[in-house]
């Protein structure tokens, strides 16, 4: 299962890390490949076009917003009502 006390080593200033052959936590840096390689895959995909599919469900979510704003509380309960009942006012 997990380790037995005696086996796990505790981190104290006698055996510590060296902090000289580490770089301090931050911004990578600009030739750092890994970094490189993560600018030209955001900048692929923010170039990307926006499929039609999902423009189209962004109108109909504008729309049903328009609609929902034009209309008072009480009428959207009683839509919601009539819609689980079945029933048509």
């Amino acid at each position: 299962m997990g380790r037995k006390s005696e086996e796990i080593e505790s981190v104290s200033p006698d055996n510590a890390p060296d902090r000289q052959n580490t770089r301090p936590v931050g911004r990578p840096r600009r030739d750092d490949p890994i970094a490189i390689g993560l600018r030209k895959l955001l900048s692929d995909v923010a170039e990307e076009p926006v499929p039609d599919s999902f423009m189209a469900l962004l109108d109909k979510i504008s729309a049903a917003r328009a609609d929902v704003d034009s209309k008072s509380a009480s009428e959207i309960l009683d839509e919601s009502i009539s819609g689980r009942t079945g029933d048509k006012a």
